[in-house]
C-alpha cells in the first residue's frame, strides 16, 4: 500500500512542479561591439541557467556524415491535414506565452540620408502603434549621419508548463500527426 502512496505523492509533486512558471529573459545589443545574453529561470528566479554557446573541443578528422535529404520533411508537411494541425498547435503555444516586457531602442541609418528618411517615414508611424501595446517600450530613431544600425532589444516572457500539456497532447495524438509520422518514417527509409 505504501508503494501506491509513494507513486501518488510523486505524481502530485510532479504536477505541482509543472504549475511553477518558467521565465525566459534575453537581451541583444548592437553597437561598436555586439553582445547577446539569454537566461532561463524557474521557481520565481531561484533556479536559473545562462544560455551561452559552449565551445566545442576540436575533434580529430570525423567521418563524413551522409547528408539528409529534405524529402521526409516535405512528405510530412504535405500529409493531409497536418499543416492545419501544426498551425493550430503553434497558435496554441504562442497563446500560452505571457509577455512581461519588450524593449526596443534602436538607431537606424542607411548609407544615403535620403534612403534613411524614406525608411523612417514608414517605420516612424508604426512605432506609435507598437508602443501602445502594454508592457512594450519602443524607440526607433533615424541615424542620418552614422549610416549603421545600433540598438538594444530585450524582453521577458513567462510560461507555465502545465498550460502546455493540453496543446501538446492534442497535437501529438491527432490523426494528422500520426499519419505524418508514418509518412515521414517511410520517406526517411527510402
Amino acid at each position: 500500500m505504501w508503494i501506491l502512496y509513494l507513486i501518488l505523492g510523486l505524481g502530485l509533486l510532479f504536477a505541482a512542479l509543472l504549475t511553477v512558471p518558467v521565465d525566459v529573459l534575453w537581451s541583444i545589443e548592437r553597437g561598436e561591439q555586439s553582445r547577446s545574453t539569454a537566461r532561463v529561470t524557474w521557481l520565481w528566479g531561484l533556479v536559473g541557467r545562462d544560455m551561452r554557446r559552449r565551445k566545442k573541443k576540436p575533434e580529430a578528422a570525423a567521418p563524413k556524415k551522409r547528408r539528409r535529404r529534405l524529402r521526409p520533411v516535405v512528405a510530412v508537411l504535405r500529409t493531409r491535414g497536418f499543416a492545419s494541425v501544426l498551425l493550430r498547435f503553434l497558435r496554441d503555444l504562442l497563446g500560452q506565452l505571457r509577455v512581461r516586457y519588450l524593449t526596443l531602442d534602436a538607431q537606424i541609418g542607411l548609407a544615403d540620408p535620403f534612403e534613411t528618411g524614406l525608411l523612417f517615414s514608414i517605420m516612424g508611424p508604426a512605432t506609435v502603434y507598437l508602443g501602445a501595446v502594454p508592457a512594450t517600450t519602443i524607440s526607433i530613431r533615424p541615424g542620418f549621419e552614422t549610416g549603421d544600425f545600433r540598438g538594444r532589444f530585450g524582453g521577458d516572457v513567462r510560461v507555465v508548463p502545465a498550460t502546455l500539456v493540453w496543446p501538446c497532447m492534442r497535437f501529438l495524438l491527432s490523426g494528422a500527426t500520426l499519419r505524418a509520422l508514418v509518412v515521414g518514417i517511410r520517406a526517411w527509409r527510402r
